[in-house]
């Protein structure tokens, strides 16, 4: 308890007994009390009848005497031990009323004469009650002491208890009667139950419990019938009984497609028309893809033929693949035998011209090959020995007379053109007379021919002419066997025109196969799909999954019509078993069922009487005992039995199985047994008026509580009498002796107030002096012993610790040269610092902002309003989500209401700025300007700022990369590409075959020689491939695509060194730029890059050397390269310099008007005493973080 509390407490208990002391008088003389007290209710009512003639002739002096007379002849003549009532459940025997107790008030406070009178009569009352009250616990001591009190109440319990007992000794016999009756009901119910059972087996199943069920032939139901080969043993020995062979065809299996074998069936009956139709949809669409890609070519992968949802045929599959495979192979073994017979000649490839291409080859087909044939031999290319080579020819021409004519020299020219073309000798012959004749047939060959006759002039013309003759004879290549070979092995058994006719019969079969190969394939899809032919292997006894699934390997539609047919047979004959058996089970059920009605109605009329004389006895308790709990069961009746789903798959009345086996035969005896538990009940609810804490119990309690009442009301009375005098005198010392040491305390606690107070209000000066710290932790330390006494200590408190972090902020203050270091932090700095990752720049100024926040500011908060809009890539759900929240407002200091409204005097803006939170608050807004101008300059508009955009500065700087190693690779590829392609869309020739032939040989070679980095080489290839497209109108493209590249690899050998130099510093500049495009840090990094890049590459030598002398200079000591950039740096800047709190001396001098009313007692101290109500406890206005110190 607090000292002024004690203080209040000591007054009012000193008032209270001087009150007392001048109102109480001395006594007068007592009265003594005559007669005996005997042991009988007549003795007592005689003694308290001559106490009260005593009384009423007692005569008194003044008014007050004779109103406590008055009084006491009445609480006499109220409380008299002379009547008694009746017991409340044994009316025959007698209670004192409850009533009856001491009166109050009586001898507490005694104050006259006659009170102490009347306090000696209430001590004789007290003792006669006290006796009377011992008669009824204890008994009279007479002939006849049960008719009275407690133990006229112990002998009726007893009778009660023995009539009970034979009640119960009647319902037991009863109950073990009815339970020998049940035992044989039960006998003649179980051949019901086993019967069902037995069916209910060949239905479903199970371990077998008998020997009937063990018997029992599942196979043999289903022999012979649509089921053999559909059912089989593994169905019988499942324990799933006949409902398990239906369920095994209607259930889905992990092979079925999700679907049950009858699922299937029925499906497939049903679809039957459809698949037919589907077969000939996808023959059609098979037929259209062989035109679209050739018989060759076309493949049917990626679900094409089952598009739009449409069913997979494997057979189909097969059917295509055997078909294509017959045509290629076909093709193939014709193809390689042509290129035998007639080298050079190559068979159309089995695409989408093939048709085109071979119905034309084959009406001209023995015309070329028997030209051909002769071109070989003429030209000595059959090595046949018969004709010249064409440089054989060039070197016998010959000017008879002038041999050094330039005449020799202009013809071999005019005839090298003209063998060099594209065609056969025969065809040229017309050319080369032609030639003869305009050189006067002067131009001969030296040397002699056999072929020619006799003196025919040796011109070229006469020449070839005559071996075309020879190689046309018939014992020439034609008509003999290689006869002019002069080779080992050259020789073949079949003449030159047998090979062109097998030639033409070839060309002739290919075209033939190619023609009918789509009708041949769409015979076999029918054939293998629909009608079961074809190599299929299921046949019609297969009935399965597969057999019904057209995706399956074999299957066809006849065979799963049949199966499909079998299945639902099969099904209906499993269900009508399952049927049949189901009635039979109905049947006894209800047989079994009518029997538990009729047992159960006879136990109901049983109960019935037993119930009705049970709840008449109970009646008659009930009206002895009102207040006992005779419980009579609501449920007391025979339920009749609810209908339970059984292992036979119906419902019985009642518990078939298990514990609860009949259960219901139970309700009798259970009845029974909650009758007797009801009569136990109650008998034990009436011996319970007898027993602890009963009637009976309560009842002695009572008297024995009223008796001690009695005797202490007697005791008290006599005592108070003695105790007034020792009490007076005892009282008057101690009021005094409390009086005085109050006073003195009162003194001293005021004097105590005024010293401390003195020194508080000192602190209201303009600076804090040297030793705040100290001088304010003594304040602190001693304001527990003077806080009673002042009005608000809990605000003194509060501003002297706001006084004492002052003091230790001066003592720690920050460096001077702090603003300088700042000043030289640069932003290119903390990237660099931050491997020019702003994000993580971000954290590290924030991390920083966060160990400055003042005390009770929540960090959550603070990120919060630092996240908001300044988030580099925001999570796409948050954004979704605050899409149409309000934006957030900063709140984050309570103070700071009026500022952030703006509806405050200027004196309290003026006290706010004084706080540290002011300026945090300020530090805080300058970090979160800085974070949104970052977020402004990464998102400006990619194309100037992204890695791809500072990459093409780089890469587009000195154009001469374009025939960097990078560019020539890539156009290579590329001329590769359409190289590979060259046959496509045109219509080729023989000719053309030669000229593109060599072309992809040449770009091979031009690969090679890049590989090996011969660049000489290349260009050459590169010119070739040029050349030998130049006159090709289809082909404009690679021509020029080859053209400039070989210009190109010129360039590059002429400027390799220079070239390779400035391409590998580029290469190098454009890795150094840092990914990120929405990253400021990055964006800035590569600025710089750029920018020394682009220095450094207008340097003929060594850029890589270049940007090394200046990199540190730009990333160390710079600004930035663009506005954006710059201005950013001097953003962060001026962050860095704001400051976190106010000046001290502000703060300190600010603090002092806080001072004023805090160190104030009450007025009603000079009293010495103060309410509780009086005490106001201010609240701190909690501002600025002053830390408590003491308390």
């Amino acid at each position: 308890m607090k000292p002024i509390k004690k203080i209040k407490n000591w007054i009012r208990v000193t008032t209270t007994y001087a009150v007392l002391l001048s109102l109480i008088i001395y006594p007068m003389e007592l009265i003594a009390l005559d007669g005996d007290t005997t042991r009988t209710i007549g003795g007592i009512i005689n003694q308290f009848g001559q106490q009260m003639q005593q009384l009423q002739s007692l005569q008194y002096d003044n008014q007050a005497q004779m109103a406590s007379l008055a009084r006491a002849q009445q609480l006499m003549a109220a409380n008299a031990p002379s009547s008694v009532i009746s017991s409340r459940y044994f009316p025959k025997c007698a209670l004192p009323p409850d009533n009856q107790l001491p009166p109050p008030n009586v001898c507490e406070n005694l104050q006259t004469q006659a009170d102490i009178v009347l306090a000696q009569q209430m001590t004789f009352l007290g003792q006669q009650q006290t006796i009377f009250l011992d008669i009824m616990l204890n008994g009279t001591g007479d002939s006849s002491p049960n008719n009275a009190g407690i133990a006229c109440m112990d002998e009726a319990l007893k009778r009660h208890a023995q009539l009970f007992t034979s009640k119960m000794n009647s319902l037991e016999s009863y109950r073990t009667k009815y339970n020998k009756e049940k035992q044989i009901i039960k006998k003649n119910l179980q051949p019901l139950l086993d019967k069902m059972d037995d069916l209910h087996y060949e239905v479903a199943g199970g371990d077998p419990k008998n020997e009937k069920q063990k018997s029992f032939n599942f196979e043999k139901l289903f022999t012979g019938t649509a089921c053999q080969g559909i059912v089989d043993a593994t169905h019988y020995i499942s324990k799933k009984g006949i409902r398990g062979v239906r369920d095994a065809l209607t259930t889905p299996t992990p092979d079925s497609n999700g679907k049950s074998l009858y699922g299937n069936a029925s499906n497939l009956l049903s679809d039957k028309d459809k698949l037919k139709a589907q077969v000939e949809v996808q023959i059609q669409r098979l037929v259209k893809l062989v035109n679209t890609y050739g018989p060759g070519e076309f493949d049917i992968k990626d679900g094409y033929l089952d598009r739009g949802g449409e069913t997979v045929f494997y057979e189909m599959g097969l059917a295509v693949a055997r078909q294509q495979d017959i045509l290629t192979k076909r093709h193939k073994q014709i193809k390689d035998q042509l290129a035998k017979d007639f080298p050079g000649y190559e068979l159309p490839a089995l695409d989408r011209h093939f048709m085109t291409n071979v119905q034309q080859f084959a009406t001209e087909a023995k015309d070329y090959f028997r030209k051909k044939m002769v071109h070989d031999c003429v030209t000595m290319k059959d090595q046949t020995g018969v004709g010249l080579t064409n440089q054989q020819v060039l070197s016998l021409l010959d000017f008879p007379g002038n041999s050094n004519s330039p005449t020799v020299k202009n013809y071999k020219t005019e005839l090298d053109g003209i063998l060099s073309r594209n065609s056969f000798i025969e065809d040229k012959l017309n050319q080369i007379k032609a030639l003869d004749q305009k050189y006067g047939n002067d131009v001969i060959l030296k040397g002699s021919f056999a072929t020619l006759k006799g003196n025919t002039p040796k011109t070229p013309y006469a020449v070839y002419l005559s071996i075309v003759n020879q190689c046309s004879k018939s014992n020439g290549p034609l008509e003999g066997t290689n006869a002019f070979s002069t080779k080992e092995g050259a020789r073949d058994a079949r003449s030159g025109m047998e090979k062109v006719k097998e030639g033409e019969r070839l060309v002739n079969e290919i075209k033939n196969l190619g023609s009918h190969f789509t009708t041949d394939l769409a015979k076999e899809i029918r054939e293998r799909t629909l009608n079961c032919g074809g190599g299929i292997n299921q046949t019609a006894a297969s009935c399965n999954t597969k057999t019904l699934t057209p995706e399956s390997i074999g299957f066809c539609l006849d065979n799963a019509v049949k199966c499909a047919t079998r299945v639902k047979s099969c099904q209906s004959l499993a269900q009508k078993h399952i049927e049949d058996r189901v009635t039979q089970i109905k049947n006894v059920a209800g047989t079994y069922n009518q029997n538990v009605l009729a047992f159960t109605a006879e136990t109901e009329r049983t109960l019935n009487v037993l119930k009705t004389q049970v709840f008449q006895d109970m009646a008659v308790f009930a009206a002895q005992f009102p207040e006992v709990n005779i419980p009579l069961p609501e449920d007391l009746f025979v339920k009749l039995p609810e209908k339970v789903m059984s292992p036979y798959d119906i419902d019985l009345l009642g518990d078939v199985t298990g514990k609860k086996k009949f259960s219901f035969m139970d309700d009798l005896s259970d009845n029974i047994g909650k009758l007797m538990e009801t009569i136990q009940k109650v008998n034990d609810d009436i011996q319970s008026v007898g027993k602890a804490g009963g009637y009976v119990d309560k009842t002695r309690k009572k008297l024995k509580e009223n008796q001690r009442k009695w005797d202490d009301f007697r005791t008290l009375c006599s005592d108070k009498i003695a105790e007034i005098d020792m009490n007076q005198k005892h009282m008057k010392e101690e009021a005094k002796r409390e009086q005085e040491e109050l006073q003195k305390k009162m003194f001293e606690e005021i004097n105590d107030k005024k010293r401390y107070c003195t020194k508080y209000h000192s602190l209201n000066r303009p600076h804090p002096g040297p030793g705040c710290d100290q001088e304010i932790q003594s304040l602190i330390d001693g304001l527990d012993d003077v806080a009673i006494a002042i009005k608000d200590p809990d605000q003194v408190l509060y501003n002297l610790n706001s006084y004492k972090t002052i003091c230790d902020k001066i003592n720690n203050e920050k460096d001077e040269n702090e603003d300088d270091a700042i000043k030289q932090l640069s932003l290119p700095k903390l990237c660099l610092n931050n491997d020019y990752s702003f994000e993580a720049l971000k954290k590290g100024l924030i991390k920083k902002l966060l160990a400055m926040a003042p005390e009770g500011v929540s960090k959550q908060e603070i990120l919060d309003y630092l996240n908001e809009g300044t988030e580099t890539e925001p999570n796409k759900d948050t954004a979704k989500a605050d899409k149409n929240k309000p934006s957030k407002k900063k709140k984050l200091f309570s103070g700071f209401d009026k500022l952030n409204k703006k509806n405050g005097s200027d004196d309290d803006e003026d006290e706010l700025t004084l706080t540290g939170e002011y300026y945090f608050d300020q530090k805080l807004k300058g970090l979160k300007d800085f974070f949104m101008q970052a977020k402004s300059h990464a998102d400006q508009d990619q194309t100037l700022s992204s890695k791809e955009f500072h990459t093409k500065e780089i890469n587009n700087y000195d154009k001469s990369g374009d025939i960097s190693d990078e560019k020539i690779k890539k156009d290579l590829k590329d001329l590769q590409e359409k190289i590979d392609h060259i046959n496509d869309g045109a219509t080729t020739t023989p000719n053309n075959l030669i000229i593109y032939n060599n072309v992809k040989e040449l770009i091979n070679e031009a690969n090679k020689a890049f590989e090996a980095d011969n660049l000489e080489k290349l260009n050459l290839k590169l010119s070739s491939i040029a050349s030998a497209l130049k006159d090709d109108p289809m082909k404009p493209e690679i021509h020029t695509m080859s053209s400039d590249l070989a210009k190109n690899i010129q360039k590059r050998v002429t400027n390799k060194d220079t070239l390779n130099d400035k391409n590998d510093a580029k290469e190098k500049f454009v890795k150094m730029l840092k990914p990120g495009d929405k990253d400021a840090c990055a964006i800035l990094q590569r600025e710089i890059v750029v920018d020394l890049a682009q220095t450094c590459l207008k340097k003929k030598d060594d850029p890589l050397s270049c940007y090394k002398e200046k990199e540190k200079e730009a990333f160390v000591d710079g600004e930035g390269v663009s506005l954006a950039s710059r201005n950013l740096n001097v953003q962060l800047q001026n962050y860095m310099l704001l400051p976190l709190e106010p000046p001290f001396s502000e703060v300190w001098e600010g603090m002092g008007e806080n001072l004023h009313g805090t160190c104030i007692g009450e007025d009603d101290m000079q009293r010495g005493f103060m309410n509780d109500s009086q005490r106001g406890f201010s609240t701190p206005i909690d501002q600025w973080g002053a830390q408590t110190h003491g308390r």
